[in-house]
């Protein structure tokens, strides 16, 4: 069984266990965790853009768009992320590069398709978007350093791209939440 710490500061509020090993972790042993964030972003990193704060809910948009296993090593930190079909994740960066390992299904960045093998690597403050495939993708996301380091800041300003998978756009009552 793997040993478990606290591991805060993904972006994405991402729960209290993760493998915990100087050298061995197995995902297997892992449960996955959704991710959380409230309503105004809480959670979910301290950088959004003012536009979307109290016009995308972003607790709806976040609800099931993800679940992650992660392991935090000394000196590198590793997410094992599954994202929905169609999952939109709009314009952002971190604080630290990384380095993509798609495993299963397919994702999307721009125009390019990364399907099970593929993958990319991204410097620290690289704002990028990628979007899952039809039958959703697994992937790993693996940086240098500690995963209580990570920060994520989203830029993504227009509230009509915080797209759902199912085609809706989560807005607050007050400005009307629409389809696509």
């Amino acid at each position: 069984m793997a040993a478990t710490v606290d591991a805060k500061g993904f972006g994405a509020a991402l729960g209290e266990k993760t493998a915990a090993s100087a050298s061995l972790f197995f995902l297997d042993e892992l449960e996955w965790v959704p991710a959380v964030v409230g309503p105004n972003g809480e959670g979910g990193g301290k950088y959004w853009p003012e536009s979307i704060i109290g016009t995308v809910d972003l607790q709806k948009f976040f609800d099931g768009a993800t679940q992650f296993k992660y392991v935090a090593g000394e000196t590198f930190n590793l997410l094992y992320i599954k994202a929905a079909p169609n999952i939109t994740i709009p314009r952002h960066s971190h604080n630290m590069p990384q380095s993509i390992v798609v495993l299963e299904g397919e994702i999307y960045r721009g125009k390019r398709r990364f399907a099970p093998g593929d993958g990319y690597f991204s410097r620290a403050h690289e704002v990028y978007t990628i979007r899952a495939g039809a039958e959703g993708a697994t992937y790993l996301e693996i940086r240098q350093g500690s995963l209580s380091e990570l920060e994520t800041r989203w830029v993504e300003d227009n509230p009509k791209r915080w797209i759902k998978a199912d085609g809706t756009n989560p807005l607050f009552a007050n400005e009307g939440a629409s389809t696509i």
